[in-house]
């Protein structure tokens, strides 16, 4: 019953949001990063300019310090896989963690290093940040280790379930024990992310709900796992005046009424 639940939802958002193949969805962040690349040099404007961008960043940055329980994320090592534009990593470098950011897509890393290049003179830096290019398959068995934490964004709902549990297994080989694993997928049911796909069509991404994320952390040996919808909620077309006279509604309305833009899954590392 629940596959044919699956497979419904993904079958109704792929026609909705006239979904594209894996060719023409890798031809798509290739030109969109590309662009964002162009920008940034020529203009000096990236996503940090973008003050939905940053206040995406920041709520998600103090939800993830909430869920593991710390204050700080001082002297912490950081792994990001798929790191996109690694602004959680940065922002968490500037508070003083030591962060590693991992990409298979050189144009994301080099985007992301322009990103930091621009942060650093701006903003003090107490951690360090560097830039790996890597296929994240590749670091099973590998000498790269001993993170307090390996998260990501926006990766595991391109695979399947069998995958992402693979996925989960090789970040829990990567982190120290008492190590954490932070898994984020995007709420099928979030106005953000319908306004996203409304605006650039669906990519490749398959719907996990909350139970199926969970089962994905334990089934890759981690304990105390919790799931949480983000506080993230408004479509970008919201007028800023109403944003940020509604932000206690936006936090009830992702927490409690799941409309928030990911579902976050934390589970830690015991043996």
């Amino acid at each position: 019953m629940r596959n044919i639940w699956k497979k419904s939802i993904n079958f109704i958002y792929d026609l909705i949001f006239n979904a594209r193949d894996l060719q023409i969805e890798e031809e798509f962040w290739n030109n969109f990063i590309e662009t964002k690349i162009k920008k940034i040099k020529e203009t000096g404007i990236s996503d940090l300019n973008n003050p939905n961008k940053q206040r995406y960043y920041k709520k998600l940055l103090i939800q993830t310090k909430n869920l593991l329980g710390i204050k700080s994320l001082k002297g912490y090592k950081i792994l990001e896989i798929g790191s996109g534009s690694g602004l959680l990593s940065l922002y968490m470098a500037r508070e003083g963690a030591d962060a590693a950011l991992l990409d298979i897509s050189k144009n994301s890393l080099i985007y992301s290093s322009l990103m930091y290049k621009q942060l650093k003179k701006v903003d003090e830096f107490l951690g360090k940040v560097r830039f790996l290019h890597c296929n994240l398959f590749l670091l099973k068995n590998s000498l790269l280790s001993n993170f307090d934490i390996v998260h990501n964004s926006g990766v595991i709902e391109h695979y399947s379930f069998k995958e992402g549990v693979e996925i989960a297994k090789i970040m829990k080989s990567l982190v120290k024990p008492d190590g954490y694993i932070i898994i984020a997928v995007p709420n099928y049911f979030s106005p953000h992310l319908i306004s996203i796909w409304k605006k650039h069509k669906k990519g490749t991404e398959k719907y996990y709900s909350k139970k199926e994320l969970k089962k994905i952390l334990e089934k890759a040996g981690l304990r105390f796992v919790k799931i949480e919808t983000s506080t993230f909620v408004y479509p970008e077309e919201f007028p800023r005046f109403i944003i940020r006279k509604c932000q206690r509604l936006e936090n009830f309305l992702g927490k409690y009424l799941n409309l928030g833009f990911l579902y976050i899954g934390v589970g830690k590392k015991t043996d």
